[in-house]
């Protein structure tokens, strides 16, 4: 890889890091959550794609162009706050489906974490 590509893809993610943060700043002031802007918009691909084929994380990775690391944390993170599951793909059980869960369920893990929380 070039040096002048590699500047680029760095620039390039830095823009999308500020973007990603004042997004998300103006979201939350307005409509608070625990939700980034980037697991939002991943999450909206998961109950897009998972409607026409099974989604796995080497999807997401491909369609984003992020690492693998970042898109474990990241549907580890949505999996935690009730949005998404993993399940045991019916073709290779060494692979994870990815399945957008009804918001509602998240809503209710959120009330039920804030309520043993003390919140």
């Amino acid at each position: 890889m070039s040096k002048e590509h590699q500047l680029l893809e760095t620039i390039q993610q830095r823009i999308y890091k500020m973007i990603d943060r004042k997004t998300t700043q103006y979201i939350q002031r307005d409509n608070p959550t625990d939700v980034t802007t980037m697991q939002a918009i991943v999450l909206q691909y998961i109950m897009v794609e998972s409607k026409k084929r099974d989604v796995f994380n080497k999807d997401i990775e491909n369609f984003f162009v992020v690492k693998s690391s970042s898109v474990t944390s990241m549907i580890h993170f949505l999996e935690r706050g009730g949005y998404v599951r993993r399940e045991d793909s019916a073709e290779d059980g060494r692979m994870k489906q990815i399945r957008a869960l009804p918001i509602w369920t998240a809503r209710r893990l959120r009330r039920r974490r804030k309520r043993s929380c003390g919140r």
